[in-house]
């Protein structure tokens, strides 16, 4: 597939699979006391093919995982450390492939619950000519704003040295 102009803001999870992948057992046998536990959403961002329209002028776009949080923790993946992702998304296709993405970069996923009442959250993304990026999202409401804590959660948390916590304007 060819490049487009805007496959830069698919970084940083969709970029270094193959690097991810070659590290992925060493990042496996670390020690999960020094973990950054990131919590909030985790989406499907559909990206545009062309850069530089408003979002109602984009002819197509292609899907990537996203969400701030998940993007952190296998940030910290690629660059060695040991991250957890806690969060819901939708008991859905989509789930399930952004799941395979985290675990894929070595992000523990115990914390990750599925909703079978709301579907996993979609945010289409545009990148203006004027550098500005343009989100639309679809919520209504998403399984990652039906999250509550459980004992699981707690236990992940408790037993780490940092936490990554992000929100969303909604």
């Amino acid at each position: 597939m060819a490049a487009t102009a805007c496959d830069h803001l698919m970084q940083p999870v969709a970029a270094g699979a193959a690097a991810a992948a070659e590290d992925h057992e060493t990042k496996q046998k670390k020690s999960s006391t020094n973990q950054v536990v990131c919590f909030g959403e985790l989406l499907v961002d559909f990206v545009p093919t062309v850069c530089g329209l408003a979002l109602g002028d984009v002819p197509a776009f292609k899907t990537a995982p996203g969400g701030a949080p998940a993007n952190v923790a296998v940030g910290i993946c690629k660059l060695g450390g040991n991250a957890a992702f806690i969060g819901k998304i939708g008991d859905d296709e989509f789930g399930y492939a952004l799941v395979k993405v985290l675990k894929k970069h070595g992000v523990e996923t115990r914390g990750v619950r599925f909703e079978s009442q709301a579907r996993t959250a979609l945010a289409f993304v545009s990148l203006r000519s004027d550098g500005e990026r343009q989100f639309m999202f679809y919520r209504n409401p998403s399984a990652d704003m039906l999250m509550v804590t459980t004992t699981t959660h707690h236990q992940i948390i408790s037993s780490r040295t940092t936490v990554d916590l992000h929100h969303q304007d909604v």
